[in-house]
């Protein structure tokens, strides 16, 4: 099975870049960000920035665009198949980017896998991909770079709770500070990729 022909243009993806960028710049001169807990989500958004920078380097691509747990079957073979190709559009985000998405939601959150077990689920995750796209898609050391972005696009989305002072304790933030700290404890073998 193959990408099929994309039918959408990224041009509301650049748009929305774009306005995530001013949203970040504006975030990060904001007082309320400089200290206490929150202060590491400074961290998290100057990264951001620094990694949508290099993102227009990139040329269009091919991306399937609805990775999730519903679109990812494995059989009892431990083979890897990709379901809805419905949402498949054109893409300034590389390619590695539409699996980061998977990696972070479904591998690297998931506490009941030892690192072996999401090291296997991963790189059968990445040779399916890699399968269907008919090439390696660049991905080698740059899965940490899209989770980092990915975390990063998180923040912002999620800026508007950040504001209340009863934030840290939300579900949600914890729940990122959470995927944060995986990310660091799983970087050397992510790079690995």
């Amino acid at each position: 099975m193959s990408f099929p022909e994309a039918h959408k243009i990224a041009r509301s993806q650049r748009g929305m870049r774009t306005r995530m960028r001013r949203k970040a710049r504006a975030l990060l001169i904001d007082k309320c960000w400089a200290t206490g807990e929150l202060s590491q989500v400074r961290t998290h958004l100057l990264k951001w920035l620094e990694i949508d920078a290099l993102l227009d380097k990139h040329k269009r691509q091919v991306i399937h665009n609805d990775l999730n747990a519903g679109n990812v079957l494995q059989d009892t073979n431990g083979n890897v198949w990709f379901l809805d190709f419905e949402e498949a559009r054109w893409s300034y985000l590389p390619t590695y980017f539409d699996i980061a998405k998977v990696i972070e939601r479904f591998i690297l959150v998931n506490e009941d896998w030892d690192v072996q077990v999401k090291i296997t689920a991963t790189q059968r995750l990445l040779d399916a991909y890699n399968v269907v796209r008919g090439d390696n898609g660049g991905m080698e050391g740059n899965i940490p770079v899209a989770l980092g972005w990915l975390l990063g696009f998180s923040w912002l989305r999620m800026s508007g709770l950040l504001f209340d002072h009863e934030a840290i304790q939300h579900p949600e933030v914890r729940k990122f500070f959470r995927i944060s700290e995986l990310l660091q404890e799983h970087r050397s073998w992510l790079a690995t990729l």
